[in-house]
């Protein structure tokens, strides 16, 4: 697993480069300021360098060129002065959830800022120096890297593809302490997974590895596996259809319109915040899914404020889409989860800014129910005049079979 700048999480006006390493703000208004976030999260001691190339400081606190770690549903468009990260301003100030401070230490160009990820705390090096430990409150979720660049600044991610200019004690690069095999992280990038069972396939039976299969050709997801089996890189995203009785909505967690090859089109961040945990029903249990929902699309509103008529007993469902290095679309998207809407409620954020969070459950929550009907011979009568079917019911109330049946003749 190589961890590079993820093109999905990247804000629109900054550009990618020398394999996503590179991020480049262009500059301008700076109408485009915002972040790019990596590819993958990592567990403790996961530590990685950013070499600043360019600069950019403002007299704001949170206007300048910044380092730090964020969730995967953090807003591009902003830093890290939210609940959601824990980020180094280049003029010094330090922003986590809860804390504002000033650390009076400033980087510029040139300088290689470490950061190392100790699972209760983040410290931010300045070349082989500890400048600063945070150690309050963490974003909830697993943490990615990410930089904020305002206004033509640029920086160069090392995940560890290079040797360190500095490696803390207990650091282990991040490439190496990711977590490429959880689909909680979106648009993990899979690179060869099956190519080894193939190696041993050939070892065992002394021919040579098969030809990848042709796009399009049987099975579950044949483009999917073709793209694997040739080497190459996939992607998958989650997407989530929410059936509200008057405006039914497809959504997913990248920008801009989504036409998957269904011909169903899907809308971009901005609406879908993010996914709770997606659980099984095991033992007869009925697990419960949440979903965050923006609050800036007046129609989400209108269907929170008539959220009993909108989504009482309406259908929810959660699909993977798969897409190869170029964010095309591989196979259609496919269920992985399906639930029942039942309630839906608004949270103000800020004076203009609110969210809706919606709540549901798998459709095992409906196992308890009463029929709706008895099995009479009088009701089966209002539904199918003159069918007898039923008439016999009474007859096997406390009736006794005896089994087996020994007819005259037979020993």
């Amino acid at each position: 697993m190589t961890v590079t700048w993820e093109p999905t999480h990247t804000q629109p006006g900054i550009t990618l480069s020398g394999g996503n390493l590179v991020a480049t703000q262009s500059a301008g208004s700076g109408g485009n300021a915002g972040k790019t976030i990596g590819s993958n999260f990592s567990a403790s001691g996961g530590y990685f360098e950013i070499t600043v190339n360019t600069v950019f400081t403002s007299g704001s606190p949170t206007g300048a060129t910044a380092i730090g770690l964020c969730v995967i549903t953090s807003p591009l468009s902003f830093g890290f002065d939210a609940s959601d990260g824990v980020g180094w301003y280049a003029n010094g100030w330090i922003f986590g959830p809860g804390l504002t401070t000033n650390i009076g230490t400033t980087f510029t160009s040139g300088d290689i800022i470490g950061v190392k990820y100790g699972g209760s705390d983040i410290k931010f090096y300045k070349g082989a120096t500890l400048v600063y430990t945070y150690s309050g409150s963490m974003p909830s979720g697993d943490l990615y890297p990410a930089a904020y660049l305002p206004f033509g600044d640029q920086v160069t991610a090392n995940f560890g593809a290079s040797s360190f200019a500095n490696t803390p004690t207990g650091a282990v690069a991040w490439d190496s302490v990711g977590g490429g095999g959880s689909l909680s992280a979106r648009n993990i990038t899979y690179s060869k997974t099956l190519p080894g069972l193939l190696q041993l396939a050939s070892v065992l039976s002394g021919s040579p590895e098969p030809p990848p299969p042709t796009f399009g050709t049987g099975g579950y997801f044949p483009d999917t596996i073709a793209e694997i089996l040739a080497g190459r890189t996939v992607r998958c995203d989650l997407l989530v259809f929410f059936d509200f009785l008057t405006t039914p909505m497809r959504l997913w967690q990248g920008f801009g319109t989504l036409v998957t090859n269904d011909a169903n089109e899907w809308s971009g961040i901005g609406q879908l915040g993010q996914i709770g945990d997606l659980e099984s029903s095991i033992g007869g249990t009925s697990p419960r899914a949440e979903f965050t929902l923006s609050g800036v699309d007046p129609d989400i509103v209108a269907d929170a404020l008539a959220a009993e008529d909108e989504i009482n007993n309406r259908d929810v469902n959660v699909y993977i889409q798969f897409f190869n290095n170029d964010y095309t679309c591989l196979d259609n998207p496919y269920v992985v989860w399906a639930g029942i809407m039942d309630n839906m409620r608004i949270r103000q954020a800020g004076p203009d800014t609110c969210t809706v969070e919606l709540s549901a459950e798998t459709i095992f929550s409906r196992r308890s129910l009463p029929p709706l009907g008895i099995l009479s011979d009088r009701e089966h009568q209002q539904f199918y005049p003159g069918d007898t079917g039923l008439a016999g019911i009474p007859s096997l109330m406390s009736k006794v079979a005896i089994w087996p049946v020994i007819l005259p003749g037979f020993p």
